[in-house]
């Protein structure tokens, strides 16, 4: 599936780094893991290779994808029909980000963005908000091979 050095999106944690497949065993049984880097952090996880759908590991976006990531955020409205109570609003922001789509994720810095130019976002909306916008700019800097900052200017201007 994956192979030592590819780029994967973890969704919860934003772009990684397969830096090792390791077989252990674990209770008389064998298995393969994927030790991945995050990126942002240098954090490491290991997921056994039988869970990675699961989980909802993914490889990168194409360019061709980035562009329709880009399209969502051009539009004028935000495509997501969201509860308008916000603690179930965040369960379902939340439910979103663990399908790991990037243009699910995209449609949320969307809505985000759109809502807080009506009101100021809760502690909570702004976290999320910040959550989802770093995740989309990591993928594309990664994507684009450019810089972090490059890639922040560019969603910035879009939303």
């Amino acid at each position: 599936m994956f192979d030592v050095g590819d780029k994967i999106v973890y969704p919860t944690n934003g772009v990684g780094i397969i830096d090792e497949i390791k077989t252990m065993e674990i209770s008389g049984t064998q298995e393969e893991f994927y030790i991945i880097r995050i990126v942002s952090d240098n954090s490491k996880i290991m997921i056994p290779k039988s869970k990675l759908g699961d989980v909802g590991i993914r490889g990168l976006i194409s360019d061709d994808e980035l562009e329709k990531l880009l399209e969502i955020l051009k539009s004028g409205s935000s495509p997501l029909e969201l509860s308008n109570k916000w603690s179930k609003r965040q369960r379902e922001y939340q439910e979103i980000i663990k399908n790991g789509s990037i243009f699910d994720i995209t449609r949320i810095l969307k809505n985000l963005s759109e809502l807080q130019q009506e009101k100021e976002l809760s502690y909570s909306e702004k976290k999320i908000f910040e959550n989802v916008k770093r995740m989309i700019i990591s993928e594309m800097a990664h994507v684009k091979n450019i810089d972090l900052d490059k890639a922040e200017e560019m969603i910035n201007a879009l939303i």
